[in-house]
């Protein structure tokens, strides 16, 4: 069967051709109104059939399932479910792009650098940051948190360790006084079985003055087998009497 000259298309009505089983045409077929039955077709290569996957009517393309006939099954929701297969590239480099929102970080095995906004931070698998323990909090315990209104005779501060879980804890006390140069000074307690152990004397230099014994401040643990931790002030300098002294604990274990 042939086209006629001058013509470029073949129209087929009816089941003219039900007979002939291969026939190649170089133009246009046109069913009008019609069905055309196949099992597959293929174009330039790209074979496409289709197929029932989970009750599910599916067209594949080389036979992989590409359009089902709700939605498509290849799609970006799917594509994240997938490792990378090479680096992600977002927002620096070649990338382009705006921020990065995650709601939750499952993992992460190497982070060079890190900055921006972060929100809170409820865990790390790990016990310390390139070699150095980290508190297991941001904020000093509040129910040790305290204040003490420092006067000319020193005044004392106790920190009591009971409820606290075992381990390391970071004591810190600070006082502002009337210039640029705060008293601040820490020290480690370590609290296991009931007791706490500290001991801690510093002597800051304030305000540019030499240490000396009239500016001192001593934690340690004067009681054995106790829970306790005192804090003593201590300054004969006039900016720094009646000054408040802000002293807070860390878990840092």
């Amino acid at each position: 069967m042939s086209v006629l000259p001058r013509d470029n298309n073949i129209t087929l009505y009816d089941s003219l051709l039900n007979n002939i089983n291969d026939l190649t045409f170089l133009s246009t077929i046109n069913v009008f109104n019609g069905t055309i039955n196949t099992s597959q077709i293929n174009l330039d290569s790209v074979r496409m059939d289709a197929a029932i996957i989970n009750s599910v009517p599916t067209l594949l393309l080389n036979g992989v399932p590409a359009v089902a006939t709700s939605s498509f099954t290849s799609s970006i929701a799917q594509w994240s479910a997938f490792p990378a297969l090479t680096p992600i590239t977002y927002a620096t480099g070649v990338g382009t792009g705006g921020a990065i929102n995650m709601a939750n970080v499952n993992a992460l095995s190497n982070v060079s650098s890190g900055t921006g906004t972060f929100g809170t931070l409820s865990t790390v698998g790990a016990t310390s940051l390139n070699g150095f323990l980290y508190p297991n909090t941001g904020v000093a315990i509040a129910s040790m948190a305290q204040s003490i209104v420092v006067g000319g005779n020193g005044l004392l501060g106790t920190f009591n360790f009971t409820g606290q879980a075992a381990g390391l804890y970071m004591v810190t006390v600070l006082l502002q006084s009337g210039g640029a140069d705060p008293m601040t000074c820490s020290a480690v307690v370590r609290f296991s079985g009931g007791t706490a152990l500290a001991g801690s004397l510093h002597m800051p230099s304030i305000n540019g003055q030499q240490p000396s014994v009239v500016n001192c401040v001593s934690i340690q643990s004067d009681v054995a087998a106790d829970a306790n931790v005192q804090v003593y002030v201590f300054t004969q300098i006039a900016g720094l009497i009646g000054g408040s002294a802000q002293l807070a604990a860390y878990r840092i274990t």
